[in-house]
């Protein structure tokens, strides 16, 4: 007879061998007479690192503990089929039950106490120049891609110097943490 198929397994005989059957003969296949297939399941760190890149899965067997990637201003939220995080969700516990090879995506978010720095830049005396005031700079921090705008408070004897080409008063905090904003005044 034909070999008989189960999705993730592989076929390995029949319980009887039945090559030269001179009469009636019933043969089974057996769940001992399957054995499940290996499958490669590929981690996509979706903008991070992760090791191993992929794990070779045995069907119908839980996954084991699954590799934890790294990315810098965010937080790992799990892995998942899809890369928006809207399909199905994969942990250590996991029984592989995808009868192919499979990717699975890491899912981010973003971290809330990203740094980033606003300087302040006061105009020299004589007119040539501005200065940056260590003492007046502010390490702050925020969601790792949120829109910021720095703080430009009042300063005695100077203005804001809205038309500066230095200026950089608003922009996306960086995930590594490198965003500077500026903020020139004029006297």
């Amino acid at each position: 007879p034909e070999a008989p198929t189960l999705p993730g397994y592989t076929f390995n005989g029949w319980d009887q061998d039945f090559a030269n059957v001179t009469g009636d003969l019933v043969v089974s296949a057996k769940k001992t007479e399957y054995s499940a297939n290996d499958y490669t399941l590929t981690f996509n760190a979706e903008g991070g690192t992760v090791f191993p890149a992929f794990r070779i899965v045995t069907f119908d067997s839980a996954l084991g503990t699954l590799p934890v990637p790294t990315r810098t201003g965010y937080d790992f939220a799990g892995w998942n089929t899809l890369a928006d995080g809207t399909g199905t969700a994969f942990t250590d516990e996991t029984v592989y039950s995808v009868a192919d090879d499979s990717t699975l995506h890491a899912i981010w978010t973003p971290k809330t106490d990203t740094a980033y720095t606003v300087q302040y830049y006061l105009e020299n005396a004589d007119s040539a120049g501005y200065t940056r005031i260590d003492s007046l700079t502010q390490v702050l921090s925020g969601t790792t891609g949120a829109a910021v705008t720095a703080p430009i408070p009042e300063r005695d004897g100077f203005v804001f110097a809205a038309a500066h080409a230095g200026n950089l008063t608003e922009s996306t905090i960086l995930a590594d943490g490198s965003l500077v904003l500026k903020v020139y005044y004029s006297r």
